[in-house]
């Protein structure tokens, strides 16, 4: 029984240790800025120094700069942002302006992402690639 006993609370141990260090870090620096997408891939372009931005609060992202609000649920896990179903305010805008929205939605949609959080010269650096390896780039602005 002590052999279990001291088994189950080294097993635990660890555990404790593995989700200290999966809600470290970069996770705090997501939600604690607001991103705005300054670059990326080509087909993406449209996004760029556009006004768009990401926040993250603690288990929703939203984007606000197209036409319409998108939110949809995220957690992270080391690397990964994950991404669940995205929901949208539905006001008619102008095309370009629903184009972005577009373009926003299905570069997350019920998606896997790799992210990267650096600290440059300019500030905070936030770089995510989606599993169609899209990139965009975006710089803390909060």
């Amino acid at each position: 029984m002590t052999i279990l006993t001291r088994r189950l609370g080294i097993g635990l141990g660890i555990l404790g240790l593995s989700i200290s260090f999966i809600n470290a870090g970069p996770k705090e620096d997501l939600k604690n800025n607001q991103w705005q997408i300054v670059g990326g891939s080509p087909e993406l372009q449209e996004l760029f120094n556009q006004n768009i931005t990401l926040t993250f609060t603690d288990n929703i992202m939203s984007i606000q700069g197209g036409c319409n609000v998108q939110n949809g649920a995220y957690f992270t896990i080391f690397d990964r942002l994950i991404v669940r179903e995205m929901a949208s305010t539905m006001m008619a805008c102008d095309s370009k302006l629903m184009r972005k929205d577009q373009l926003s939605a299905q570069f997350f949609d019920l998606s896997t992402s790799k992210y990267t959080i650096n600290n440059t010269p300019e500030g905070l650096v936030l770089k995510i690639t989606n599993p169609k390896r899209q990139v965009l780039d975006l710089k803390a602005i909060h």
